[in-house]
């Protein structure tokens, strides 16, 4: 059987810092986003057998955030050696 290395590419979305009021009051400060952080990689099929050398599979990736959504337009890149 052949190995295959998985690498996952992501975008992590950086919030910016909140406001003071001028005169340093409390001011409204804007509600931070969350930050999606990928946690969780899962391969369609979970498993598979390669009977030869130029055999060619199909293989399906789900990436989830920390609160287990998934999570859309990531990039998957897998290699095998």
């Amino acid at each position: 059987m052949r190995q295959l290395r998985i690498s996952v590419a992501v975008m992590t979305l950086v919030g910016c810092g909140g406001d003071v009021a001028p005169g340093g009051g409390t001011g409204t400060t804007p509600t931070q986003p969350v930050v999606l952080v990928p946690t969780e990689l899962t391969l369609f099929p979970s498993t598979l057998t390669v009977t030869s050398l130029d055999q060619e599979v199909a293989i399906a990736a789900t990436v989830k955030d920390q609160s287990g959504s998934t999570m859309a337009g990531q990039t998957v890149v897998w290699s095998s050696s």
